[in-house]
């Protein structure tokens, strides 16, 4: 309705414009010669005249578009084959990129050398290189996918794919320090993006560019992409396995800084305490070492923390049952409802010869939680009071049969180990192991052999 009003507006307009001008007063008159010579005259109302000089110029006007059309004729005919050949090679490349999707190699390197052919002329935003990058994948072909990448990375629309693709395929070959270089171009362009944060991450631990990672698990902290208490977890490994490192260079008093930095931010931490304690023990710094354990005990035990609260005892209190029993009957003060302490005060009766006191401990400590370890000590107690062999393998059957002894275990895998380490071997994934009962981890990763079948640590990054 209102264009209508609109046109039936402009055309009284026209009309009335058209009605004033040809009511003007007055005339024009033009004399000109034939090409003969012969005087000619033409008289015309003001009205008509401007009428006619109107239409000249309309008529000029209709001219010089019909000359600019024929003379961009070519220009016009180039932009529509390119507007044809780009909807051409969109169509490929969608076609192109379902088939990737759905596995079909044939249709995808199809569709790929379409895309190519159609849209490399018009507009080659990259995304091209990236279909042909994904079939020449699913044809085995990493060679030409890698190129393909390459040639993404020029594109600054698809760098970052483009980084992404051969980020996969250096992790796919193992080779870690190429992915670590990629990574740090893809940062450079988004700093902020949480999967090149954690990838970065996860190649300087694997690479142990211990002092990059630190920076940036700061960054993933201060951008909120990893909780608090896992980055308070990695930065002790990451100070306690320095620390490891500097002790096996002959460094002890550099590996004495890191175990004390480590512990420091978390006194709880029993891989922490374990470290410091033995240092502080081969240094001849007992009371050092009695303090972290009086710290840590009544929150968490541990049979090797009890190993260094033996080795922390008086060597004169060894010859003396009664010193013996006090020092241990401390311990267990900082925590009676653990069954750790009954088991350690337990062994200390058997030195000592207190048949009936190390029975005691250990009927305590297997009302708290029974285990194989536990039937294990009873086993000592009957072959060391009586030489009953029977008895001793009474007990050792119990103890088959028990529920399992919290372990050194890999969160990821399951794999069981002896001590802590940073790196669980051999899948190399860091700062996974705990002391947790076996039976309580659900592995994310299945172990086979001395290889382990794992996600993609890019496409799921480290975990947090």
């Amino acid at each position: 309705m209102l264009k209508v009003l609109i046109i039936i507006i402009k055309l009284a307009v026209f009309i009335g414009a058209a009605v004033w001008i040809a009511s003007q007063p007055g005339s024009v008159q033009l004399d000109f010669q034939d090409f003969e010579g012969n005087d000619l005259s033409i008289r015309m109302t003001v009205g008509v005249f401007l009428a006619f000089v109107i239409g000249l110029i309309l008529l000029a006007i209709f001219a010089f578009r019909i000359i600019s059309w024929f003379g961009n004729f070519p220009k016009t005919w180039s932009r529509y084959k390119r507007e044809v050949n780009r909807e051409k090679g969109y169509q490929a490349l969608t076609r192109g990129l379902s088939a990737v999707a759905a596995g079909d190699t044939d249709a995808a390197v199809k569709q790929a050398e379409k895309a190519e052919k159609w849209l490399a002329p018009v507009e080659n935003h990259g995304l091209t290189y990236l279909l042909s990058a994904q079939a020449a994948r699913l044809q085995g072909d990493e060679g030409r996918a890698n190129q393909n990448f390459l040639k993404m990375v020029d594109h600054k629309d698809t760098a970052v794919m483009g980084l992404r693709g051969l980020l996969q395929s250096a992790l796919d070959h193992g080779n870690h320090v190429q992915a670590k270089e990629l990574t740090e171009r893809a940062l450079k362009l988004y700093p902020k993006q949480e999967w090149i944060l954690r990838s970065a991450y996860y190649l300087q631990i694997q690479t142990h560019d211990f002092e990059s990672a630190l920076k940036t698990l700061k960054t993933l902290e201060r951008h909120k992409r990893i909780p608090p208490e896992k980055a308070g977890s990695d930065r002790i490994a990451i100070f306690l396995y320095q620390g490891d490192k500097a002790l096996k260079d002959g460094e002890r008093q550099k590996a004495l800084k890191l175990f004390e930095k480590a512990h420091k931010l978390d006194p709880l931490s029993i891989p922490a305490t374990l470290k410091l304690g033995r240092l502080y023990i081969q240094q001849g710094k007992t009371r050092k070492c009695l303090h972290r354990l009086e710290k840590i005990w009544p929150h968490k035990t541990h049979p090797q923390l009890a190993e260094l609260w033996a080795a922390c005892m008086p060597k004169s209190y060894r010859e003396k049952p009664a010193k013996m029993m006090q020092w241990f009957e401390r311990l267990l003060a900082l925590n009676p409802r653990s069954a750790e302490a009954q088991l350690a005060a337990a062994r200390a009766a058997i030195e000592c010869r207190l048949w009936g006191e190390a029975e005691n401990y250990l009927k305590m400590a297997e009302s708290i939680r029974p285990s194989p370890r536990l039937y294990r000590i009873y086993a000592l107690l009957a072959e060391k009071s009586n030489e009953d062999k029977d008895t001793a393998l009474y007990w050792l059957e119990r103890a088959s049969e028990a529920p399992a002894d919290k372990s050194w275990v890999c969160a990821e895998t399951g794999a069981l180990y002896d001590e802590w380490h940073a790196f669980a071997a051999p899948h190399n994934s860091f700062n996974t192991i705990v002391w947790d009962l076996p039976s309580s981890i659900s592995p994310t990763y299945q172990l086979e052999g001395t290889r382990i079948r794992e996600s993609n640590p890019i496409l799921e990054p480290p975990h947090a």
